[in-house]
């Protein structure tokens, strides 16, 4: 025992002074870890790859952190989990956070702003309403008490260390926060009912109507009885009650309830409360006599609170992340305390402070004369609002006869009030001299008048006078009256205030106050009024965000504005690159022959991507061939033809006269484009492709340290510590993993991952694979990781996620498009021109090279014939863009070379033979086309998988597991729809390989063959299938083309990619990547021999078991693989080659202005899958062109 204590003291004095040699800090000293910790990060440090004098491997290996962490759980009590983690922080120079002064700043302030408004609307009372009060009144001052200690109690809980990582808190600080907390806990149950408890008695003294008032107790009811239950078992979540903050750390024992599942329950039961409470007066002001229009308006206006369900839904969110939060303190209590991830305020105190309990909209200052008549005079203005159409004549009538009466009280307002230009308030007129009310413009419009009181052009005399509104931002939006309930509620106070004149209002009775007591709206409802009539008239005339939808230029026009930069296509490529341009200040349009389908169910459900491919709204269904000889062609069975009939026929024996058609290759012709309908995986490509760019053109901005930075902007990884390198946390592609606890639910698909690991030779003995560290044993390496994807193994696989939905382009995009500033202008200009079809790019051949300008387009929906709907589409109008500096083309493998050859830019025998004017000669666009090769083992079992056993993937309804998805709360409840099916990767070396692994393979619960007509059904009618997927990577083939079919911009090219032995065979090269797949096909048997079953084995049904000799095998690979990552028809190339289309930094050669970025760039195809390096050029392209502009 003595030895080795001294053999981990030795260990610890290397390892520290091996700390110093890296350049890292030395923790403090007596911060050593508990011997415990110590022993975890000693032994697994030295059975790893690392070496203990390797500081940098030890920090940065993920594996070895996940396993460190495993053991140290285990180990280790919670105190000294804590200690030894903030040793390894310390030790590894992580910045240690501390968000304590944000913690206390927003309690504090929102609490200080309450305050503020509380005491005015106090004040407001005592001083003009005699101090009456009202239950609302009474309410709010027992809601206010409440508030004023939870604010306080955020300084306390700071000063404790809320906002500090949870490992550099005292344990005894913990134990004090999570008492100070229980407190808050308990205010915050009984200010939420309290506050909507407020709102409902305010309602009762405005509206009226006996199942109104029915209603609105039974409310408060619901509310009452909220806060006393969940008071309740606030009060009682543990036994004995100190356990609340005790327990934590398993030194006090106590049996305590699922804290996350209170809160969970309490937020819901609050968003329906909310929700009652928006819509209880929504019925009563439905029923107004008045235009629909207004009506919407006013309802608008009692509708402010839903920023407060937005609010609680967000909260919601932060509930799901601290279920599975280890940094407590920091993370936030119960996601209350900080935004997820502490990107923000705390929505609790936003909540509690500003909006929920009512204290600043309920106390608001309001300037009427005797305050406690404000509701009933505001019911008043709601039923004159309901008057006959003849009485408000009446009323334009009287207001127009008492002008200068009304002008004169103006007048004397404005004087005293001193307000400044641009003042919102109502009652607050900027004047420029004497005041005269504008005359009534036909009194019998809609039966309504244009009763606005108006500055005359060019007159400075005293006959003038501002609007209400000095913007008149609502009445230039809406015009008159009778457009607007702004104007209509102020024409009733106007005419109330000068009616005491001896006349009272024509049909109604006198005034109460007296003609000095200008009663215009007050300000609470002033500014709502104001706020939402603005949003109404965006909504009505066009956000000035959504280019998609609301700044797209009439059909009909044949000339837009000019653009500094054009972007055609907004897939993986052309959608970043234009986001970020105009981030960057540039005046942007995005073009794209689709529509936005972001919205339906086959595009956000990650579990629906095959069905995606095959959703008609946004798919593109090319047709290619793998060889140019039909016979050789024709025996793909999926092969699909064309009937007599006009239907689609896909196998090996098509009816006669049938016209063969190709192997399908679904593209997505929508907002995103095939970022929206792809498999969502996102693997970082080898360092060896970057390498080889940096190489052939000589530019060292391509070296893999350079291209990995862009993945670490690009990336908002959420499947790893942040304090894991290599990785970025924030930015726009999120990236998550499928939950394992998933995985281990289903015992058949648990037998395979064992069956995968025992072929791999990874023993598997001992391991506890049915729960979620046990099966972590095997799958949580980081294929992402620097360096990790060059090495083989099983890896769990990185999709393109984001709260359980597909995340990518079109996210970003949109983002970008509706950024607004903070005083609600436009902060980017991001246009988006849909449902566009551009035609080719127009050149100006005035200097020595030609340029780039613009480019012309089609207007209408499924123009472009891949679209199943095209034969019934129709042009709608067609026009022209200007491209001040540059044209950017991102359409795709397929469609850029297209495009450029329809624009004159090609190989000029090509061009010339369709008589297409040739603007450049290059021979290499459209040349190069190159896939991976891709095939299938698929094995049957006698019972289904319990992961899809209950899906329908929408083909029937109900579907349990959208019920499911729709219903749940984060990744574990989301289900099987939460991840996209793809539950292992292998990576594997062939024995062809050269240099890096060439295969992975990917295992799915379905009877994937391929693509054809019809594939997503047949691959998942059943759910007791099995399909190993193999995919050859780094295929030597780049002997495929796309051609032109005509000079029509509406047809598809002609596609062939001229596989195998038709495509490149020097040095063995078809016969290389045929032994890959082969080997990788046998490995995927291997797996099924290997498989013990735990629910039953699998027999193979494809190939099947008549494939079974190697020549059999190899025959089958050539006839049926397929691919579905086309690219590399424009590739940057060496300045010196001829087939070279682009140069390093994106330029077309040959001309000016004009850049490709899409998958068509890439001189080899990188990597494993596709995207992730589109993704990671598209932000190479983006600084390239910025840097270009600046230049």
């Amino acid at each position: 025992m003595k030895f080795l204590t001294i053999a981990v003291s030795v260990l610890l004095s290397l390892y520290n002074a091996n700390l110093v040699a890296a350049g890292l800090e030395l923790p403090p000293k007596g911060t050593a870890p508990p011997s415990c910790g110590l022993k975890c990060i000693v032994e697994l440090t030295t059975a790893s790859e690392c070496s203990l004098t390797n500081i940098t491997c030890i920090c940065t290996n993920a594996q070895l952190n996940k396993d460190i962490t495993v053991c140290v759980g285990t180990s280790c009590s919670v105190r000294d989990q804590l200690a030894t983690k903030k040793y390894s922080s310390d030790s590894c120079g992580v910045v240690p956070q501390d968000r304590t002064k944000l913690v206390s700043v927003v309690g504090v302030t929102f609490g200080v702003l309450a305050l503020i408004t509380f005491g005015l609307r106090i004040l407001s009372k005592v001083l003009r309403a005699g101090g009456q009060f009202g239950m609302d009144d009474y309410t709010i001052m027992v809601t206010m008490a409440i508030t004023i200690p939870f604010c306080a109690f955020s300084v306390l809980l700071a000063n404790h260390g809320l906002g500090r990582d949870m490992w550099n808190v005292h344990p005894d600080d913990i134990t004090s926060i999570l008492y100070i907390y229980y407190w808050d806990e308990l205010m915050y149950v009984a200010i939420v009912p309290l506050t909507k408890i407020s709102i409902i008695f305010l309602y009762l003294r405005i509206f009226r109507g006996k199942s109104f008032v029915y209603f609105a107790y039974a409310l408060i009811a619901a509310n009452v009885a909220y806060l006393l239950a969940f008071e309740a078992i606030s009060i009682f979540q543990c036994w004995p009650i100190e356990g609340a903050w005790r327990a934590w750390d398993g030194t006090f024992r106590a049996k305590c309830r699922n804290v996350n599942l209170q809160g969970w329950m309490s937020a819901t039961f609050s968003i329906i409360l909310d929700v009652l409470t928006l819509i209880l007066p929504l019925p009563s002001l439905y029923k107004l006599e008045m235009s629909m229009k207004k009506r919407i308006q006013i309802m608008m206006m009692f509708s402010v609170g839903v920023f407060v369900t937005i609010v609680s839904v967000v909260r919601i969110r932060a509930f799901t992340k601290y279920a599975n939060t280890t940094n407590l303190t920091r993370r936030g209590l119960c996601g209350a305390w900080l935004l997820e991830y502490d990107r923000g305020p705390s929505w609790s105190d936003m909540r509690m402070h500003a909006f929920d309990p009512g204290t600043v909209p309920q106390c608001l200052p309001k300037p009427f004369r005797n305050d406690s008549e404000e509701p009933v005079k505001l019911r008043k203005a709601l039923d004159y609002i309901n008057a006959t159409k003849q009485r408000q004549v009446r009323i334009c009538q009287f207001i127009e006869a008492r002008g200068k009466l009304v002008g004169d009280r103006a007048r004397t307002v404005g004087q005293s009030s001193g307000v400044r230009k641009g003042s919102r308030q109502l009652e607050n007129f900027k004047l420029t001299g004497s005041v005269q009310i504008a005359p009534i413009s036909d009194h019998t419009q809609s039966g309504y008048c244009s009763c606005m009181t108006r500055r005359r052009r060019g007159d400075n005399s005293e006959q003038n006078i501002r609007a209400p509104f000095s913007s008149m931002t609502t009445i230039a939006a809406y015009g008159p009256c009778s457009s607007s309930p702004v104007c209509t509620l102020w024409i009733y106070r106007l005419a109330q205030a000068n009616s005491s004149g001896g006349q009272p209002l024509p049909g109604r009775p006198a005034a109460a106050g007296s003609a000095a007591d200008l009663m215009l709206l007050p300000l609470p409802l002033s500014v709502f009024l104001s706020l939402t009539s603005t949003v109404f008239a965006a909504a009505v005339h066009g956000h000035p965000h959504q280019g998609h939808t609301k700044r797209q230029v009439d059909s009909n026009t044949t000339w837009l504005e000019n653009y500094e930069y054009v972007v055609v296509g907004s897939g993986p490529g052309g959608g970043p690159v234009a986001a970020n341009l105009a981030i960057a200040g540039f005046k942007v349009l995005l073009i794209d022959a689709g529509d936005d389908q972001g919205g339906a169910l086959q595009q956000q459900i990650p579990a629906l991507q095959l069905q995606s491919t095959e959703y008609e709204p946004m798919r593109w269904d090319f047709f290619v061939n793998h060889y140019s000889d039909e016979a050789r062609q024709q025996k793909d069975s999926k092969m699909v033809y064309q009937t007599t009939s006009g239907e689609q026929y896909v196998g090996l024996n098509p009816p006669s006269g049938s016209t063969p058609l190709g192997i399908l290759y679904p593209r997505a012709g929508t907002l995103g484009g095939c970022s929206a309908h792809n498999a969502l995986i996102t693997i970082y490509p080898h360092d060896s492709d970057w390498k080889n760019i940096a190489t052939i053109t000589g530019d060292n901005s391509w070296s893999p340290d350079k291209m990995r930075k862009y993945f670490v902007k690009l990336e908002r990884n959420r499947y790893l510590p942040s304090s894991i390198i290599g990785h970025g946390y924030d930015g726009w592609l999120g990236t998550a993993l499928t939950d394992l606890s998933l995985v281990i639910k289903d015992p058949k698909l648990l037998s395979l991952i064992i069956a995968a690991g025992t072929a791999m030779g990874k023993g598997l003995l001992g391991l506890v694979l049915n729960t979620v560290v046990g099966l972590g044993e095997v799958l949580l390496r980081d294929i992402n990781a620097p360096g990790q994807s060059s090495k083989e193994g099983l890896y769990q696989v990185p999709l393109a996620m984001a709260d359980s939905k597909r995340n990518g382009p079109r996210n970003f995009i949109l983002d970008t498009a509706n950024a607004v500033n903070k005083d609600g202008s436009r902060k980017y200009h991001l246009d988006i021109k849909l449902t566009t079809l551009v035609t080719k790019v127009r050149f100006s051949h005035d200097g020595p090279t030609p340029q780039a300008v613009g480019v012309d387009f089609l207007d209408g929906q499924s123009l472009y014939r891949a679209d199943p709907r095209a034969g019934s589409a129709t042009v709608t109008g067609s026009g022209s863009v200007n491209a001040t500096r540059e044209v950017i083309l991102a359409a795709g493998a397929f469609n850029t070379p297209q495009l450029l050859k329809l624009s004159g830019v090609g190989p000029a025998a090509e061009l010339k033979s369709f008589g297409i004017p040739v603007v450049v000669d290059l021979p290499g666009v459209g040349t190069n086309l190159q896939d991976r090769y891709e095939n299938t083992i698929i094995g049957d079992s006698p019972t289904d998988f319990f992961i899809t056993k209950d899906c329908t993937f929408l083909e029937t309804m109900p579907d349990p597991c959208l019920t499911k998805w729709n219903n749940g709360i984060g990744p574990i409840t989301k289900g099987t729809y939460g991840t996209n099916g793809i539950a292992i990767a292998i990576v594997k070396k062939s024995s062809v390989a050269e240099g890096e692994p060439d295969l992975l393979i990917s295992g799915a619960p379905a009877k994937f063959k391929g693509y054809f007509p019809g594939y997503a059904h047949d691959s998942l009618k059943d759910a007791h299938y099995w399909a190993w997927i193999v995919l050859k990577a780094h295929s030597r083939n780049n002997a495929g083309s796309v051609t032109l079919r005509s000079t029509d911009p509406r047809d598809m090219p002609n596609i062939n990619f001229n596989s195998f032995d038709t495509g490149v065979t020097a040095g063995g090269a078809a016969d290389k990547d045929l032994q890959a797949v082969y080997e990788a096909m046998n490995f995927s048997r291997k797996i099924f021999k290997s498989l013990v079953p735990l629910d039953g084995g699998f027999k193979e049904v494809w190939p099947g078991p008549n494939v079974t000799t190697e020549a059999d095998m190899k025959e089958f690979i050539k006839e049926e693989a397929w691919g579905h990552h086309a690219s590399c028809t424009c590739p940057i190339g060496a300045d010196d080659d001829p087939m070279a289309v682009l140069d390093s930094n994106f330029k077309v050669r040959g001309v000016e202005g004009l850049r490709v970025v899409d998958a068509s760039v890439f001189p080899k195809i990188p990597g494993f899958y596709i995207s992730a390096p589109i993704y990671i050029v598209s932000e190479k392209a983006s600084d390239v062109i910025i840097q270009a502009a600046s230049a």
